[in-house]
């Protein structure tokens, strides 16, 4: 049994009603306890911590794991975690594992922590809280946030009537100004591993709908919380158990992991269906609705919705047929865009095109490469001249409502593949197709555009598993594409070290490479490449940053991820050593 406790760190920073910014770097500790040596073991909290990990990774954290540490594990772990949060917008702590509450203080395990009824020893030899709390406050971010699953039946030992701490479960915490932190379990409470013996999840209750929550576009960290906490509630109860995850807000502001595209303005529903056409019932009759409702559109999510309702119905052929006209790489040029803009007003311009998914690259008032394809996505959504310009007219329209669709975004970062393609440029096209699939992952056709630019490359593993992709969306054209393909099995490289970061992995082989640097507010940003289908531990020797040696970081499936420290003199290349997670 135990409590999860979350400490998410979060930057709130947006022009309207203070949701956080979704440009800034996000950083996680995640650390997940079993294999206590003299302590009664758990099943689930390494689980746990590995699969928040993934999620985290995949919604664009940086994150650090750190699997069954010893005291001194921990404490590298929290030195490293405190390096990255300067500067960072948000921070995360995510404890799975032992905890006790001692003379009103919680304490957090580490693996080789002694059975000892000593107080002031597990008060020395643990970890509390508040600390923890504490340190992130005082990095700088603006938004904390705590996770902790540590409200377990008490593991230490008792002796002759003897006993160290609360029975089970942790003490109320008094959370730190711009702090939101949530206990898996109430005060005194025991979390549930599992519902009963044979329950075949791998997480705990809490935990297990935790990771979809925090998947969740448009959702905001305290309505997923909460959202979970009646999930547990009633999950609890049904086993005749009483679980109820707290929360102490002390937070200002929302924080959404992950941006929502506003939804689309109501299209008023045309006249009643023509004489001759039979009014059908039931199912039909809805159908027939709904599709009078969206034939007009030109707005792909509302064609994709029918499909997803009616993937065999009457105007299935019709609706695929727009969607696939509407997927043409033309761009329209109808309203003029205006004048260019300053450096702080470009950051604001930067973080707006974060926020929408757009991956524009640091808000650093330079409008670089992967900037100017998010400006171009943005006036394709919009119906602004296609030029790359940050103007006026752009920042003026993004501020209205509504907002850019998602799938429209995604074609205008997906239009600009075919002139990258043409400047000898397959990386960048890679890049914005993989961008555009992440905003609209059920277009078929965006798909099939990732997996014939990676076919060109000699890349067929990536091609492979977009072809796959594009078929569970409905391309017809996939099954062939994947049968043209080489046969050859690929699996992950143990490890990779990549001198030159500019080659990339040959085909059939895939691994962790060194992708480059970047720097920004006096911090170097060092960027690595997971080319492999599956989530990878990798750590990386880099001669200006030895801090990152120190423990594994972990990144998510065919992405990139940036990790920030303090650089000593020029930054230089990184050897890589991976593993499969």
């Amino acid at each position: 049994m135990r409590t999860l406790l979350i400490a998410l760190c979060l930057l709130l920073a947006a022009p309207q009603s203070a949701p956080l910014a979704q440009g800034g770097r996000r950083v996680a500790l995640v650390v997940g306890i079993d294999g206590y040596a003299n302590v009664q073991t758990l099943t689930r909290a390494r689980n746990d911590a590995t699969s928040i990990a993934r999620q985290l990774t995949e919604i664009g954290f940086e994150v650090i794991l750190r699997t069954d540490p010893d005291r001194r594990g921990i404490s590298t772990a929290l030195a490293q975690f405190e390096d990255r949060l300067r500067g960072a917008e948000v921070g995360m702590f995510f404890f799975a594992g032992h905890g006790v509450e001692i003379r009103g203080t919680n304490v957090l395990l580490p693996a080789d922590i002694p059975a000892t009824l000593s107080e002031s020893i597990l008060l020395r030899e643990g970890f509390l809280l508040t600390d923890v709390a504490q340190a992130m406050t005082e990095s700088g971010v603006r938004y904390s946030a705590l996770i902790i699953d540590a409200c377990r039946d008490n593991p230490l030992p008792r002796q002759a009537g003897r006993s160290v701490g609360r029975t089970r479960g942790l003490g109320r915490v008094d959370a730190p100004q711009g702090t939101y932190v949530v206990y898996s379990a109430g005060i005194g409470e025991a979390a549930l591993d599992r519902l009963s013996d044979t329950d075949p999840s791998p997480n705990s209750v809490f935990t297990r709908y935790l990771l979809p929550a925090l998947a969740q576009p448009g959702l905001s960290l305290d309505a997923a919380v909460k959202q979970v906490r009646d999930q547990v509630r009633t999950d609890a109860a049904s086993v005749r158990h009483q679980q109820n995850p707290a929360i102490y807000d002390q937070a200002t502001g929302e924080l959404f992991l992950i941006p929502q595209a506003a939804a689309p303005a109501p299209t008023p529903l045309p006249p009643a269906p023509p004489a001759q056409v039979a009014a059908p019932d039931g199912t039909a009759a809805a159908e027939l609705v709904f599709w009078q409702s969206v034939q007009g559109t030109g707005r792909p999510a509302e064609l994709e919705a029918y499909l997803e309702r009616w993937p065999a119905g009457v105007f299935a052929p019709i609706a695929r047929a727009r969607l696939a006209a509407l997927a043409s790489p033309a761009l329209p040029r109808s309203v003029p865009s205006g004048g260019p803009l300053g450096r702080e007003a470009i950051i604001q311009l930067q973080r707006r095109l974060a926020s929408l998914g757009l991956d524009p690259g640091p808000a650093d008032g330079t409008p670089g490469q992967r900037t100017l394809a998010a400006i171009r996505a943005a006036q394709y959504a919009l119906g602004l001249t296609v030029d790359g310009e940050a103007s006026d007219a752009l920042v003026t329209r993004l501020g209205q409502q509504p907002v850019p669709e998602a799938p429209d975004l995604a074609r205008g970062l997906a239009a600009q593949a075919p002139a990258a393609l043409q400047e000898r440029n397959p990386a960048e096209a890679v890049r914005v197709l993989e961008a555009a699939v992440r905003l609209a992952p059920r277009d078929g056709a965006l798909w099939l555009m990732l997996g014939d630019v990676n076919r060109q490359r000699g890349a067929n593993e990536p091609a492979r598993r977009a072809y796959v992709a594009a078929r569970n969306a409905g391309a017809g054209e996939a099954d062939a594409r994947i049968a043209a393909l080489p046969t050859a099995r690929v699996e992950p490289v143990a490890s990779a070290a990549v001198p030159n970061p500019a080659v990339p992995s040959p085909p059939g082989r895939c691994g962790v490479t060194f992708a480059g640097t970047r720097t920004q507010d006096g911090l170097t940003g060092f960027n690595f490449r997971n080319s492999c289908p599956t989530t990878m531990a990798f750590r990386a020797n880099c001669p200006s940053a030895p801090t990152l040696a120190r423990g594994d970081i972990t990144i998510g499936a065919n992405t990139s991820t940036t990790v920030w420290a303090a650089s000593r003199g020029a930054a230089g290349a990184c050897s890589v050593n991976a593993r499969a997670r």
